[in-house]
């Protein structure tokens, strides 16, 4: 169910439709799954669109900030820690 969630909101996004819908998907996704393997990729791939297509500088650190706290332990959390520490 994860891994449905996950790739639905990836075809949006590879489509390009509107932003705010495949965000919803990954956000859908994280709440409904968590603990999921997809939930760190899903948390970076919001954080990534707020940063580099919607050009949010303030979402971004704070969605990026999010990640690097829920998932500390997953490559997208420390990718996540790196890119605030660089910030600073």
């Amino acid at each position: 169910p994860a891994r449905k969630l996950f790739l639905e909101a990836e075809d949006l996004r590879l489509a390009g439709v509107d932003p705010q819908d495949y965000l919803m998907r990954f956000e859908e996704m994280i709440r409904e799954y968590p603990q999921s393997d997809y939930a760190p990729k899903s948390e970076y791939v919001i954080a990534w669109t707020y940063e580099n297509v919607l050009q949010d500088s303030v979402m971004a650190y704070s969605m990026y900030k999010r990640l690097a706290e829920r998932y500390p332990d997953s490559e997208y959390g420390q990718i996540a820690a790196e890119k605030l520490n660089s910030s600073r």
